[in-house]
Parts: structure tokens; C-alpha cells; sequence
């Protein structure tokens, strides 16, 4: 559970790069060769927390969620601002 928007949009950051590194892995495994997972997000609040190292001023987020800081760290996968008015989720 979060308690603020940045940190929900973390969590969703997090999800979605795991299962993109599961299907790279797939992938992988069937013989074809993919490129880094990129993560595309809207809120600057969750890609700063993905960008930095530790819980920063965030004293709340679970610490099971912060191995994506490593994997954004080792260039594993690439978070990429998506702006407003190109963000389709973002319609209103």
C-alpha cells in the first residue's frame, strides 16, 4: 500500500520493469537477442526515486521495491519521462 502518488507510481514502475526483464529473459532463452528494458513514466516524484540511491526523504517505501535503484544504476534499464501531452493514460 502507498501512501503517496509518487511512491503507487514507484510501485508501478517496479512492476513493470520486473516483468519486462521476465520477458527479456524469456526471450533470451528462445535465441532472441532484445535490448535494455525502458520504462516510460509521467511523474517526475517516481523517477526520481528510481534515479537516486535509498529511501531518500521517501521513509516509507517498502525496501523490497528498491532493487530497481540497482538495476536503473547498472544500466540493466533505462527510465525515460514521458510528457504530458503524449502520455494516452493521462487523457484528462
Amino acid at each position: 500500500m502507498a501512501l503517496s502518488s509518487g511512491e503507487a507510481e514507484y510501485y508501478g514502475m517496479v512492476k513493470g520493469a520486473a516483468e519486462g526483464l521476465g520477458l527479456k529473459a524469456i526471450l533470451k532463452d528462445l535465441g532472441k537477442a532484445v535490448g535494455k528494458v525502458r520504462v516510460k513514466t509521467d511523474p517526475s516524484a517516481a523517477k526520481g526515486i528510481a534515479m537516486r540511491t535509498g529511501v531518500g526523504k521517501v521513509r516509507q517505501i517498502e525496501t523490497c521495491q528498491l532493487w530497481l535503484q540497482n538495476k536503473v544504476k547498472c544500466a540493466e534499464v533505462a527510465i525515460q519521462k514521458v510528457d504530458g501531452k503524449d502520455n494516452l493514460a493521462d487523457a484528462l
